[in-house]
């Protein structure tokens, strides 16, 4: 089955570069949703960045849950750059399934490591707020670049090794679009959704465990 899926998306390809040969390259991503999630990236842009910029003028924002708040604006905005880019390609190059797994995993490479990124922020923001809530005191106590460092480094770890093992499985099979999933190909693919819905599950969990102390409190 993935013989025949993989030949037929070499048709698709050869069939997308005939007419852009003739004049008429078409994407099979629809203009007006490139143009709506282009509009949408940038504004996201703007946004991210001037969460940042208040995170780095406002004292009372400079504190241990703030930081990552503002690592996770950060990394919000790389990923809105990385989206408009990507909007930007389809816009400009029609034909885009002469893209090979590989080429769009090389353009897309800082857009799934902040992805990754992204993922594993989330999860450690929910776990702040659950020590802020069920250890104030050591939490108070904690050194905010040891307690910031212990946090972010497994987090990067994650989206290294992620990124790296998506290199190692990329191919040569042609992309209909280059986007995210098809950046990933194989088991990088099937780790990266697998991971992302573990992560979802614990931010899930940690949210609700410091629901469920407040309330009680």
């Amino acid at each position: 089955m993935m013989e025949s899926g993989n030949a037929s998306e070499g048709n698709s390809a050869m069939g997308n570069s005939s007419n852009a040969s003739d004049g008429s390259a078409q994407t099979p991503y629809p203009l007006p949703m490139a143009l709506a999630t282009l509009v949408l990236s940038v504004a996201g842009l703007v946004g991210n960045l001037l969460i940042v910029l208040a995170m780095l003028r406002s004292r009372k924002l400079q504190n241990k849950c703030s930081a990552l708040i503002g690592a996770l604006a950060a990394t919000d905005f790389i990923i809105c750059a990385y989206l408009t880019q990507l909007r930007v390609i389809i816009l400009l190059d029609g034909d885009s399934s002469k893209w090979t797994n590989a080429q769009c995993l090389t353009v897309s490479v800082h857009g799934i490591f902040a992805l990754s990124v992204q993922s594993g922020l989330g999860l450690a923001i929910g776990i702040d707020r659950l020590l802020a809530i069920r250890l104030p005191h050591l939490y108070n106590k904690w050194p905010a670049c040891t307690y910031l460092t212990a946090l972010s480094t497994p987090i990067l770890a994650y989206a290294t090794l992620l990124t790296l093992f998506a290199f190692r499985e990329s191919t040569e099979t042609p992309v209909w679009v280059c986007m995210p999933p098809t950046a990933y190909s194989g088991k990088a693919r099937q780790l990266w959704v697998a991971s992302n819905i573990v992560i979802v599950l614990f931010v899930l969990i940690t949210y609700g465990l410091a629901h469920h102390i407040v309330r009680r409190k």
